[in-house]
C-alpha cells in the first residue's frame, strides 16, 4: 500500500488513489511518516492542477492546499530535517510542490524566508563582493 500509493503519484488521474492507498498504509503503521509525505504531495498536485485550470497563481481558500500544507506539517514534525528536501527539490518545476514556492504559510513551514513584500525593494550587494 505504501508503494502503490508512492507511484500513483505519478500516474495521470491517480492521485485520489494515491491518497486512499498511503492513508491505509499509515493507519496500519501510525508512526511512519512517508506516507504521510506521498498524501501532501497528492493535494499539493491537485491544488497546482486546479491553479493551472482556473489560470490563478494562488488561491487561499483551496481545500486542496490546506489540506497539502496540513499534512506536509504533520510529516515535519516526525521528520523535520526534511524540510531541506521539500523546498529545494520538491519546488521545481515538475515536482510536488511547484507551485508553493511563493506561497507564504508553505516558505515559513519548511524554514524558507519571507519574500519581500510587493513594492519593497531589495538591495543588492556591490558587484564583486
Amino acid at each position: 500500500k505504501q508503494w502503490l500509493g508512492y507511484f500513483l503519484l505519478f500516474i495521470d488521474d491517480r492521485l485520489t488513489d494515491s491518497i486512499k492507498y498511503s492513508e491505509a498504509y499509515h493507519r496500519l503503521f501510525p508512526n511512519e511518516s512517508d506516507s504521510v509525505f506521498n498524501v501532501a504531495c497528492a493535494y499539493a498536485q491537485m491544488y497546482c492542477d486546479e491553479l493551472g485550470n482556473l489560470g490563478h497563481k494562488e488561491d487561499l481558500n483551496s481545500k486542496n492546499r490546506k489540506l497539502a500544507l496540513e499534512k506536509l506539517k504533520e510529516a515535519l514534525r516526525s521528520e523535520p530535517y526534511y524540510a531541506e528536501t521539500v523546498s529545494t527539490k520538491w519546488t521545481v518545476p515538475g515536482e510536488s510542490f511547484h507551485c508553493f514556492l511563493h506561497d507564504a504559510e508553505f516558505r515559513s513551514l519548511v524554514q524558507l524566508p519571507a519574500e519581500p513584500s510587493a513594492g519593497t525593494t531589495v538591495e543588492k550587494a556591490p558587484y564583486g563582493s
